[in-house]
């Protein structure tokens, strides 16, 4: 029963800070338009510059491999060369 008072007093805090973030957002526009983002994504947008194409690929594309070397591999320890 000794932590009801601090119970009650973290929860009311808790209650005005989320009550001070709501407000904040209602005042700052936050939920003025809740359809836009999602009709926008459906729209085309043809100012983008097409995609390049598998003959066009730039020479740090991912699509191209890198080259191996022994130093960029990492070793396994098989434990083979321990001398306990």
């Amino acid at each position: 029963m000794e932590v009801l008072p601090l119970i009650i007093t973290v929860s009311l805090a808790l209650v005005a800070g989320i009550a001070a973030v709501f407000i904040w957002a209602v005042r700052s526009d936050q939920f003025e338009d809740l359809e836009g983002p999602a009709w926008r994504m459906l729209q085309d947008d043809d100012s983008r510059p097409p995609a390049e194409g598998p003959d066009e690929q730039s020479p740090t594309s991912p699509a191209q491999p890198r080259p191996h070397s022994a130093a960029a591999t990492p070793q396994r320890d098989t434990g083979k060369d321990r001398s306990d």
